[in-house]
């Protein structure tokens, strides 16, 4: 496969994942904000910053809700892809170039997803109409799986997606588990034990993995339980490590994997670190950007190792 086309579909697959992801931590930022105690407050630009960044963070309106100001920068806007709306968009352009390579039906399901982003993008602003947008998000990121799945050859084209794929829904289980700690008080007095564990069910349950990870790990939630699920387990999709060995089994179809394949194994090391009881959000977070550095230090390999014209 040309490094051209190859680049193309794996940025065409972060950002179908980034759109998925992000849609999920909405609906989690905005189902706490509806069922927090009355002392406690979503913290929306920091949510916007661990999504986008300090740059997108920036652009919030001051003179707007810090709620209404984080939803305009991460559903309609287009400046940045860290929106819903602009990461659908640029996955469409990318699946547009490599049309010639994807079965028909992927690409008419990417064109479902783009029309339902554009037209209930500003609208979805309003948590009036929200959970519907961001439910439809997902449901066509989920179709879109569906039909790679079941009609994609197992070839360059699909290892190339599974890298981005993966990258990309790793990274963000990094930031979701951060969101939790960016958005919520440190100071245990500002709410009850009860309130904390509800905050990482609610997490769990808009990663997909609650149900999962009651049948693992019994009908307990707590913080050191949850990380190390969303760290360290090997059989949920969404945990990194899982993410990792996925990545790793589409490098081993791949000529000159040696590169990747190595900062692939120092970013797992990381990732199946132990995690230690009670949480501490510092460490923690130290931990997550390390990740994410690791993370990003396999993205610019495969740029070295794949997409290079050199």
């Amino acid at each position: 496969m040309l490094s051209r086309l190859a680049e193309h579909v794996y940025w065409m697959a972060r950002y179908l994942e980034r759109a998925e992801n992000t849609a999920r931590l909405i609906s989690t930022g905005t189902h706490l904000a509806l069922d927090q105690p009355h002392a406690v407050r979503i913290d929306w630009r920091a949510l916007v910053e661990v999504l986008g960044g300090p740059e997108a963070a920036a652009q919030c309106d001051p003179n707007r809700t810090p709620e209404r100001a984080a939803m305009l920068e991460l559903i309609p806007a287009s400046q940045h892809p860290s929106s819903i709306h602009a990461a659908v968009v640029r996955a469409r352009e990318n699946a547009r170039t490599v049309r010639d390579l994807l079965p028909d039906e992927l690409r008419e399901r990417i064109n479902q997803l783009y029309f339902h982003t554009h037209r209930g993008a500003e609208t979805a602003v309003d948590r009036t109409h929200r959970f519907e947008y961001l439910r439809g998000v997902i449901e066509y990121a989920q179709g879109i799986s569906g039909v790679i799945e079941g009609t994609l050859s197992r070839g360059p084209t699909y290892q190339f997606l599974m890298l981005g794929r993966h990258l990309e829904r790793a990274d963000m289980t990094t930031r979701t588990i951060d969101v939790r700690a960016a958005t919520l008080p440190r100071d245990e007095d500002d709410h009850p034990p009860t309130w904390d564990d509800a905050v990482w069910m609610n997490m769990l349950r808009y990663l997909g993995g609650y149900s999962q990870f009651r049948q693992q790990r019994g009908p307990g939630i707590q913080g050191p339980g949850v990380v190390d699920f969303l760290l360290r387990d090997d059989r949920f999709p969404r945990s990194v490590r899982f993410c990792t060995q996925r990545m790793e089994r589409a490098l081993g179809e791949l000529p000159h994997p040696e590169s990747p394949c190595r900062l692939l194994a120092a970013a797992e090391e990381r990732a199946t670190a132990p995690v230690e009881a009670p949480l501490d959000a510092g460490a923690l977070h130290r931990r997550l950007d390390a990740l994410q550095v690791d993370l990003s230090q396999v993205h610019a390999s495969l740029g070295e190792t794949y997409f290079s014209e050199g």
